[in-house]
């Protein structure tokens, strides 16, 4: 009786860790932001990273103005992006640690270190993307919410 109930405890213990665990491929294909705007002049940042086209975005805007830039990327399951900024020919390896999480009113959260955009980021479910015109209608989405 006692190893079972040792072993419903640490399979218990597994469980709820499990949603705080780093996951390689989370960080792709969804829309991450630094915060929520919290009006139409609030700026925010965006990142996003495609993997049906190595395509991704830096984005740093409010409704009514903002700069962004596109990138091309390559993952190797190590926990880092290799990024290359075709407009510049700049390269850099980003480390990044994507995971699951209860922050803020997100469900995922993203440490992300690159030259580019927030240090932090987090998403939702439901921001899954296909494509790279799915990031702009998710975004004007959510400034609305």
């Amino acid at each position: 009786m006692k190893k079972l109930l040792g072993v419903v405890l640490v399979i218990g213990a597994a469980v709820m860790l499990w949603p705080r665990t780093h996951d390689e491929n989370l960080v792709y294909d969804r829309l991450w932001v630094d915060h929520m705007p919290r009006s139409e002049t609030d700026r925010f940042e965006l990142f996003a990273a495609l993997t049906e086209q190595p395509i991704g975005i830096f984005q740093a805007s409010s409704v009514w103005q903002g700069e962004w830039e596109l990138f091309r990327h390559e993952g190797a399951g190590d926990g880092k992006l290799l990024i290359i900024y075709p407009q510049s020919g700049k390269r850099e390896r980003a480390a990044y640690k994507a995971r699951t999480c209860r922050e803020q009113g997100f469900d995922y959260c993203l440490e992300l270190d690159a030259s580019h955009g927030a240090k932090r980021y987090y998403s939702q479910k439901g921001w899954e993307l296909r494509s790279i015109d799915q990031i702009q209608s998710l975004a004007k989405k959510a400034l609305r919410q």
